[in-house]
């Protein structure tokens, strides 16, 4: 009941905010307007993400406590404003006024590619992946306000007392779109959790995810045991687009 309540008063913030810019276009001229339209999109968008960023770190609060039904009612929220983003229409641009005495327009320049840096995505967070009882803060979520041309995966990883872990690592999709992206075995560690003092000293494993990574919006990435003798300990996990 609690977690709807939260819920219901984020909504209501957030609906509160996003209805006060339409109002303000009626009576503006058509150049007006389209600034206008622009500037409440824009408004509209980093709302929406700040919103998003509340209800993933609530999401990971009711996880790591325990509450699994609140985190589910969070999850949906999640999944709705992520729909909501991904609907945003764009401001449509007047139509051109034709002149036929004007002067033929010069061909347009080509437009310049601007290009930005890949942005790392990282979380230090320990987690435990082993049996289904055994498991904790073996999910880490990213909110990805933009995305690269390619993508990566990478996380520091050993087993606990012995290096014998098996398992299978999955990335989720904004749209619930859950693929296994790698997966990791014995012969990938060197010592166990119990012999290093830090991340720095393991080889990270590292997958291009670039055909899963295709829009912004929030990813999770699940570590999944299947066997050996010990359960996996995640020191870091980064997502790069």
């Amino acid at each position: 009941m609690m977690i709807k309540k939260v819920l219901t008063l984020l909504s209501i913030v957030m609906v509160s905010l996003l209805l006060v810019y339409p109002s303000m276009a009626k009576a503006a001229a058509p150049a007006e307007l389209n600034s206008l339209q622009a500037s409440f999109i824009s408004q509209k968008e980093r709302l929406l993400y700040n919103y998003l960023n509340q209800l993933t770190s609530l999401e990971t609060t009711m996880l790591n406590s325990g509450d699994l039904s609140g985190a589910n009612e969070v999850n949906k929220e999640i999944a709705r404003i992520n729909e909501e983003i991904k609907n945003i229409p764009q401001p449509s641009s007047p139509s051109p006024t034709l002149n036929a005495s004007a002067v033929p327009a010069k061909p347009e320049p080509k437009p310049v590619i601007i290009k930005r840096d890949p942005q790392t995505h990282s979380s230090e967070v320990e987690g435990l992946a082993g049996a289904a009882s055994f498991s904790k803060n073996n999910v880490y979520t990213f909110n990805l306000e933009d995305v690269g041309k390619s993508s990566t995966l990478k996380f520091w990883a050993t087993g606990r007392r012995s290096v014998e872990s098996t398992g299978n690592v999955w990335l989720v999709t904004p749209d619930g779109r859950r693929e296994r992206v790698t997966k990791w075995k014995d012969r990938y560690f060197d010592e166990p959790s119990t012999e290093i003092s830090s991340y720095k000293k393991l080889k990270p494993i590292k997958e291009d995810i670039s055909r899963l990574v295709t829009k912004p919006g929030t990813y999770k990435v699940e570590f999944e045991w299947t066997g050996g003798v010990d359960p996996l300990v995640i020191y870091r996990v980064e997502l790069t687009s």
